[in-house]
């Protein structure tokens, strides 16, 4: 019975994710990319959550948060980690110079990081359905009844967001300072080489073609 329902708090879960993708508003996929703006913008997002002004985010503060603040800022993050590593999020391995060589301990090396990555990746989405249950499941019985299930959705949002803050608690002290939300700031500063506070089109690294 709890496997069944593990399946539709599965559906759920990722429902709820496509939602919050689709944030107004985003104008750093277009370059360049102005940094005094964008840590304007942070500051900005770092208020609207940090509700009591203390300068520190809770995990309430965090879960009582606009959807459109943490994913705008959460893709913001993203982007820029991808423009760092490549549009996989992995480095490429260099390429043989010769197209009909084949460097198979390259190749082997590049699978095991796959099957690692798909390894972590399933791990965690066993790890978030079972927060989901576990939330939605208020009385602990192990089955959800049915105001329990109409909770899923809810449910759903509330496991993401703390496996998020989780994330982005990089000391563990269960507080978000300015430093960790938003988490892109550092990566943008990263890629301005030239330190004129911009991040141009030619300090992105440019994607390889497949092939």
């Amino acid at each position: 019975m709890k496997s069944q329902w593990k399946s539709i708090v599965s559906c759920v879960a990722v429902a709820t994710a496509v939602t919050a993708i689709g944030a107004p508003g985003d104008r750093q996929g277009r370059g360049p990319i102005d940094l005094n703006e964008a840590e304007t913008r942070a500051a900005e997002a770092f208020a609207r959550v940090d509700t009591v002004a203390d300068g520190m985010i809770t995990l309430e503060e965090f879960i009582a948060a606009e959807p459109d603040t943490i994913a705008m800022n959460m893709r913001d993050g993203k982007r820029a980690q991808r423009h760092r590593r490549g549009p996989s999020g992995f480095a490429r391995p260099a390429r043989p110079g010769d197209r009909g060589e084949v460097d198979e301990e390259a190749l082997a090396a590049r699978r095991a990081k796959f099957e690692a990555h798909r390894a972590e990746r399933e791990a965690r989405h066993d790890e978030h359905r079972d927060t989901v249950f576990s939330i939605a499941d208020a009385d602990g019985s192990g089955d959800l009844s049915k105001s329990e299930y109409d909770a899923l959705p809810e449910a759903s949002r509330i496991a993401s967001k703390q496996e998020m803050f989780a994330r982005l608690d990089t000391n563990g002290d269960e507080f978000l300072t300015a430093e960790e939300f938003p988490p892109h700031l550092a990566k943008l500063r990263e890629l301005d080489t030239n330190g004129d506070g911009m991040v141009t089109r030619d300090e992105m690294p440019r994607r390889r073609p497949r092939g």
